[in-house]
């Protein structure tokens, strides 16, 4: 899956909704609005949309636009791709020197946790993980940040630092937990796909990871 089969793969989801006649209640309009006939469209649409098990939430907002989100699942789809080398960035933000650093750092960051990592679980099959225990909405944001088109290495940077401050006790601890096995795999495939996007993303702007 390229970059942009992201979007595609929404817009597909979106057009997977279809109305029916019976969906549709028609009823003539208002004379004082110069309108003819007014019909429930947009809110049937609404519904049939909110009741996909892949939409999360849905909301008609004050301008007319359909806001939503999508469910975790879907997002952990995104990360199997990335993980089994099937989704690589096809389009990536230029960085300027600050944001090549806040970059750089947080790549290292990640290379530091996925040693400590093998340290202690031993060499892991990150796409064997159980990404469904990736529920946070931090979580759930980097995933989206690094699948997103055009690629912005900053942001993935950004949000990867709001998860790594978020965490507590020992720096080389972050993200693991020897009691909590199954989780601290999940984290680490996580983290293994942010590695992989960051230098993805740097080979297409011809950068050498240091």
């Amino acid at each position: 899956m390229k970059n942009s089969g992201t979007a595609e793969e929404i817009k597909e989801i979106l057009a997977d909704v279809k109305l029916s006649k019976e969906d549709i209640k028609l009823k003539n309009a208002d004379s004082s609005s110069g309108n003819e006939f007014s019909c429930n469209a947009l809110f049937a649409f609404l519904q049939k949309l909110k009741s996909d098990p892949r939409i999360k939430t849905a909301e008609i907002s004050g301008d007319g636009f359909i806001n939503f989100s999508l469910a975790a699942d879907f997002w952990h789809d995104c990360l199997r791709d990335i993980l089994s080398g099937t989704w690589k960035p096809d389009e990536v933000k230029p960085l300027t020197p600050k944001e090549l650093a806040s970059v750089q750092k947080a790549y290292n960051r990640a290379v530091s946790v996925l040693k400590h990592g093998k340290r202690m679980f031993g060499d892991v099959s990150y796409p064997k993980a159980d990404l469904r225990l990736l529920q946070s909405k931090e979580e759930i944001k980097l995933i989206r940040k690094m699948t997103s088109s055009p690629l912005s290495l900053a942001d993935i940077a950004e949000q990867f630092s709001e998860l790594w401050e978020a965490e507590r006790g020992e720096v080389e601890m972050r993200f693991l937990s020897a009691r909590e096995k199954e989780v601290s795999l999940s984290r680490l495939a996580l983290i293994y796909a942010l590695s992989l996007v960051i230098t993805g993303g740097f080979s297409i702007l011809d950068i050498t990871v240091n």
